[in-house]
């Protein structure tokens, strides 16, 4: 197989990580199946016990949407949240959407300079709402779940506004278990 024969020459190299990383790329393509509808997963545990995982995602742009969402997010202690900017420049860049899960099973992605064309730009929502959910996402009551709190922060700094939120980083808690591997969001989600 493509596989093996890849294995046996990363071997050669003696590229041990890169062995392992294609030992988990196998085994994470057995362990999840998608359903025909592609919002189904299941996982196999322990090679024997399947768990499925549904999830839906639902795109925030109108007030009623808006405002339903807003309820969800009062409500909410514990939650992910991904932030997208538009920029690696930390003074200069603005957050261009938000992605948000308090369940792991149902999403929100909330646009706020998006072009897709999908989204054709025109029903983003706005600086002020942004400011808004902001505003309640990090206040002192929530904890979040995110993968880059560094950059977060700096948005922060430079918009004058206080995160109180507990704030729980997964790319920095990654690094302090394995500061040797690579430790980026993207990674840590593939991986």
């Amino acid at each position: 197989s493509p596989n093996k024969k890849l294995e046996d020459f990363f071997s050669k190299l003696g590229f041990k990580s890169a062995i392992k990383k294609l030992n988990d790329l196998d085994f994470g393509e057995h362990q999840a199946k998608v359903n025909e509808n592609g919002n189904e997963f299941k996982i196999l545990l322990n090679n024997s016990e399947e768990k499925k995982v549904n999830y839906t995602y639902e795109i925030i742009q109108a007030d009623k949407d808006y405002q339903n969402f807003l309820k969800e997010l009062k409500k909410n202690k514990r939650f992910s949240l991904y932030t997208e900017h538009d920029s690696s420049d930390i003074i200069k860049r603005t957050i261009t959407s938000i992605s948000l899960s308090f369940d792991g099973e149902k999403s929100f992605f909330l646009p706020f300079a998006h072009q897709e064309e999908f989204l054709d730009g025109k029903n983003n929502l706005n600086q002020k709402q942004l400011m808004e959910i902001l505003s309640i996402a990090w206040s002192k009551e929530k904890e979040v779940i995110t993968g880059h709190s560094k950059r977060d922060y700096d948005f922060a700094i430079h918009n004058n506004i206080l995160i109180e939120a507990g704030i729980f980083d997964v790319v920095q808690m990654s690094y302090s278990i394995d500061p040797g591997k690579k430790n980026n969001f993207n990674f840590l989600v593939e991986y």
